[in-house]
């Protein structure tokens, strides 16, 4: 959704990602997850990220590859956070 609205979050992680429960009255509990914590967010093509200082903003076990040496800001940026976090959830260890 922020995707295609052109926004970056540049911070996925488990801790800004809830939970809110659809619809009670159904027999099994449906889930909807949101992004919350939009403090780095970024729109699209813009060219520096940080904090103005050099450097960066984020959490750092979370940051793509990309992001972490050279600074790249994409919509990948937020598919490399999810996929981390996706595989803390599968495993039960931080990466």
């Amino acid at each position: 959704y922020i995707h295609d609205r052109n926004i970056i979050h540049c911070d996925i992680k488990p801790e800004n990602l809830f939970l809110f429960l659809t619809d009670h009255r159904l027999r099994a509990n449906v889930y909807l997850t949101k992004i919350g914590e939009f403090g780095l967010a970024m729109e699209k093509g813009l060219i520096k990220y940080g904090d103005g200082t050099g450097h960066m903003r984020g959490t750092a076990r979370y940051v793509a590859p990309e992001l972490m040496s050279h600074g790249i800001v994409n919509f990948g940026t937020d598919v490399w956070a999810f996929g981390c976090t996706v595989l803390e959830m599968l495993t039960g260890e931080l990466v």
